[in-house]
């Protein structure tokens, strides 16, 4: 995608186990969150929320997603740190993650590692915008 405020940052295509996508969406403001989550399950998508890069760590132990969409921003554990982490872990390596955020892809790209975002979407687009940069990175 060429759009600046969504791209897809990987060739790769992610397996989606089983006929309904799952996304962990991870965010310290609850509100937020939980409005992304339950639009993405209106959408036939099982999508859970993490309030921060500590839980969201914590939910994968237990529960694996196709795709992890991650804020940059955040208290204690940010995005970038936890993307690391996420990738370090040969369990949640596999795992696509979508940087969420409010920063411009470009500073995110710069600060995360290569290979830590499958892709990017700006907040304050579209939340069909988000669901369509989710399904490019689907395979069918």
């Amino acid at each position: 995608m060429t759009n600046l405020m969504y791209q897809t940052w990987t060739t790769r295509k992610l397996t989606v186990p089983g006929a309904v996508p799952s996304v962990l969406v991870v965010d310290d403001y609850s509100s937020a969150a939980e409005a992304l989550a339950s639009f993405l399950a209106l959408e036939g998508v099982d999508a859970r929320v993490a309030l921060g890069g500590n839980e969201a760590l914590l939910a994968v132990q237990h529960w694996l997603p196709a795709v992890i969409i991650l804020d940059i921003q955040m208290p204690g554990r940010d995005g970038i740190s936890t993307a690391s982490q996420l990738r370090s872990n040969p369990a949640t390596a596999a795992v696509g993650i979508v940087a969420f955020t409010s920063l411009e892809g470009r500073e995110v790209s710069q600060r995360a590692s290569p290979g830590d975002f499958d892709g990017y979407c700006q907040k304050g687009v579209s939340p069909a915008l988000l669901l369509g940069l989710l399904r490019a990175l689907w395979t069918a």
